[in-house]
């Protein structure tokens, strides 16, 4: 474990004792759950499988669940949760400034533009990388081969960026590099390159001429880039020529469609069997019917639909509205950028309506999400776009000024931190307001305490007891 998690333990836990040693003279009820407000708490979720402990309000947090899953978290600073079922573990150092994850035998972390990857820490022969972008890479290759490149001086990498190999010498005087099997050389990038291998071939003196060649799918050839543009294709039901004349005119005829352009790239006609199109001037006036439907006024208003995403946007890019037919589900979504986001899943099985969700966000105010069985809230949300993982980790707990969650039954509300508490379940009902006072109603009786314990009455089935000062108890027949 790494350092900061280890003294954060060893805080948390002397607080614990310390303060649970209080309770227990005043004859509390168990360690199991301690509440001393923003100061620590120790407390089950509503969900009733899982214990949250925190510590000086939002800086220390711990998570642990029935499975053993747990997240132990010292803001800002670092970060770690755990997944044993899935055999993961994830935190952060400082998010933004660094991260690091394990999947199974693979771990990685990031450290500011520092990258490392090890795709098996059981083997000392794995496959692994170090980037420190963009000056230097090192690392093994799945094949075994080991490569370091400083930039721009020279040197070798592998599997970088989708090339099977790249060696370079002070780029971009010199560079070649391998991509599935096929081979290029670049001098003087972009100026000089060719091509060969199995799927084509590509030679260019960039502006002056230049030629691209994909065996089976086209042939594309330049002239005083971008002045003379020509290409044929050879795609299966799509073969034809077309060519540009820059910036003047277009044309495309292909033997399922034809396009005209003037003064490309802002005026186009195109008609064709799966689809016609009109730009009138492009990207202001858009126009498309077919397999994929497109009207746009941008950036006023505009909508592109196919048979599974259905997108439309007005003010661009203030709203916007998406539906998506998922297999199970229908997705929508709504935006009012940045302030305002609506989000639900409806499924499409009538047996399965249970299961639709919904989520929202009001920027900077509050966010919740709402199922048959989960309801939660919380104030403030200053996170402008989704939550996820880092952010809730590392920074959402500094601003969640206030906090309700409902699960099944049983049901929480705090603020500032557990100054304020509130909850329900099957079995009891208890508030707080830290530290001046608190109150429990249970099925077999009832407790309330000012201060803390300095003065306080518990009753039940059997018997009545009034404590004073901490640590006087006095029986009080019922």
């Amino acid at each position: 474990m790494c350092m900061d998690g280890m003294l954060a333990k060893r805080l948390v836990a002397w607080l614990l004792v310390s303060l649970c040693s209080v309770t227990a003279v005043g004859n509390a009820p168990s360690c199991a759950e301690c509440d001393w407000g923003p100061l620590y708490s120790r407390l089950r979720e509503p969900d009733g499988a899982t214990w949250r402990e925190r510590a000086f309000g939002p800086v220390w947090e711990r998570r642990s669940t029935t499975n053993s899953q747990t997240a132990v978290v010292l803001r800002p600073l670092w970060s770690r949760e755990t997944l044993p079922d899935a055999d993961r573990a994830e935190g952060e150092w400082a998010w933004p400034l660094g991260e690091y994850s394990r999947f199974g035998r693979e771990y990685s972390w990031r450290f500011g533009v520092a990258w490392y990857r090890c795709f098996d820490t059981s083997s000392a022969s794995a496959r692994w990388r170090f980037w420190l972008l963009p000056i230097y890479l090192q690392g093994r290759s799945a094949r075994g081969h080991t490569y370091v490149a400083v930039f721009p001086l020279g040197g070798h990498i592998e599997e970088f960026f989708g090339l099977d190999t790249c060696d370079f010498v002070l780029w971009p005087l010199w560079s070649h590099y391998r991509v599935s099997g096929q081979t290029t050389t670049d001098i003087l990038f972009p100026i000089w390159s060719e091509s060969h291998g199995p799927r084509g071939e590509r030679w260019r003196i960039f502006p002056f001429y230049g030629r691209a060649v994909r065996y089976g799918q086209y042939d594309k050839r330049f002239v005083l880039w971008p002045i003379w543009t020509w290409a044929r294709y050879e795609y299966p039901g799509s073969e034809g020529t077309g060519w540009i004349l820059f910036p003047l005119y277009g044309r495309m005829d292909l033997n399922d469609q034809r396009s005209q352009l003037y003064l490309p790239p802002f005026f186009r006609v195109t008609r064709g069997q799966r689809m016609d199109r009109i730009d009138a001037p492009w990207p202001f006036l858009q126009y498309q019917v077919g397999q994929r439907s497109r009207w746009h006024v941008w950036p006023l208003f505009g909508r592109s639909t196919d048979p599974r995403v259905d997108r439309a946007y007005a003010l661009w890019p203030i709203l916007w509205r998406s539906r998506v037919s998922r297999e199970h589900a229908v997705e929508r979504s709504y935006w009012l950028v940045p302030f305002v986001y609506w989000h639900t899943s409806t499924p499409r099985d009538e047996e399965s309506a249970s299961q639709a969700t919904q989520a929202w966000k009001l920027w900077p105010l509050a966010q919740g999400r709402v199922s048959a069985q989960v309801t939660a809230w919380r104030i403030l949300a200053l996170w402008p776009t989704r939550d996820f993982a880092p952010v809730e980790r590392s920074w959402s707990a500094w601003w969640t000024l206030a906090e309700y969650k409902r699960i099944q039954s049983a049901s929480q509300f705090e603020a500032l931190w557990g100054m304020v508490r509130w909850a329900r379940d099957a079995e009891r009902t208890r508030a707080s307001l830290f530290p001046l006072g608190s109150v429990e109603v249970r099925q077999d009786g009832s407790e309330w305490s000012v201060l803390k314990g300095l003065l306080g009455f518990e009753t039940t089935k059997e018997r009545a007891n009034l404590r004073l000062a901490w640590w006087v108890n006095i029986p009080w027949s019922k």
